[in-house]
């Protein structure tokens, strides 16, 4: 089976937290970024971290640190595209990447193997039409999770074509590029809680701890 390789995007601005550094923030003893490791780590074969100019909060951590490529555009299509690129400098071409967001600290523990069945069932139900740069992305409900997601990376160029044409995150991205949307079972409270703000990180607190 293709290796599955792996990166959390930490590289986010913050701005609604007013700090740089979100996925730092403590949940219930520990950081964010720290619950994202510990259940994203066991799903793929090596984990990257997608960060901020400023890596030096991110090396405890002891994941590769991508820098993002040079390029005037922001967004998460650019952590994903830099990881790429890193991983294909390291000799790793083959095989998905498995994206998932820092700011999100509760997922399902099977998701990869999840988004790769559903890959391989529709590629092998499509036979010789079957694209094979599609990307697997979790739909929960009518809730799009478009950051959860499985990319092949043979489809590299073809997404810095669209960073160049000025595309710079997955919705807009799936307008014209192949993908799958994946239907999962309808969450718990917590999975796929985006912690974006203050009273969300306290909400998230008090759901984990009960206080």
């Amino acid at each position: 089976m293709s290796p599955i390789n792996g990166v959390i995007l930490a590289g986010g601005q913050g701005s609604r937290m007013h700090n740089p550094h979100k996925p730092l923030l403590p949940l219930a003893g520990k950081s964010l970024l720290a619950r994202v490791i510990a259940l994203a780590a066991p799903q793929v074969n090596s984990l990257v971290l997608s960060v901020p100019e400023d890596q030096s909060p991110y090396a405890g951590f002891g994941l590769p640190l991508i820098k993002d490529l040079d390029t005037p555009c922001q967004g998460p299509l650019v952590g994903i595209c830099s990881a790429m690129q890193w991983l294909h400098s390291q000799a790793q071409d083959t095989g998905c990447l498995a994206c998932f967001p820092a700011d999100v600290p509760v997922f399902p523990a099977d998701l990869v193997a999840t988004l790769q069945q559903a890959l391989a069932v529709a590629a092998a139900s499509a036979g010789p039409q079957w694209d094979a740069d599609t990307v697997a992305w979790c739909l929960t409900g009518t809730q799009a999770q478009p950051l959860f997601s499985l990319w092949p990376l043979t489809g590299l160029p073809r997404l810095l074509a669209a960073l160049a044409a000025g595309i710079h995150g997955p919705k807009l991205l799936f307008q014209s590029h192949p993908n799958l949307p994946v239907q999962l079972p309808p969450p718990d409270a917590l999975q796929f809680f985006n912690i974006n703000t203050p009273d969300q990180l306290a909400c998230a607190e008090r759901q984990m701890t009960g206080h």
